[in-house]
């Protein structure tokens, strides 16, 4: 298996499960979390768009070139926008690539948990019989 001697006993091989365990459940967990924030990002940009839309409703072309506050209201409107586009991409991109990502690395250290204790027990059968 390639470990030193000092890994070698039962002790280091509970030890190295246990950190296998650790690692996993908090993979797990900042997936959760991010999975979490996906869905209050998407609930934000819900909201968000209904705010645009209702200040979009407010006609002001006939007085926007008279009143500054007016044009600040357009800015303002025009800004959330395209703030409302990059909070949409952002929680896109981290529920797809982002989270289909966590998945993959949490099923290879899975994987990777299972192979060792398969490994470790067939050594410790081959290990009995020669002894």
């Amino acid at each position: 298996m390639g470990f030193g001697t000092q890994l070698q006993g039962r002790i280091s091989h509970r030890a190295l499960i246990e950190v296998q365990d650790i690692e996993i459940k908090v993979l797990e967990n900042i997936k959760r979390c991010m999975a979490l924030r996906v869905e209050s990002d998407r609930q934000y940009a819900t909201s968000l768009a209904k705010v645009i839309a209702q200040a979009q409703k407010v006609d002001s072309s006939e007085f926007s070139d008279t009143l500054t506050f007016l044009k600040v209201w357009d800015n303002i409107v025009s800004e959330s926008d395209v703030f409302l586009k990059q909070v949409r991409e952002n929680a896109d991109t981290l529920a797809g690539r982002t989270l289909d990502t966590m998945t993959t690395i949490i099923n290879e250290k899975k994987n990777m948990r299972r192979f060792y204790v398969e490994e470790r027990n067939r050594l410790e059968t081959d290990f009995s019989r020669v002894s």
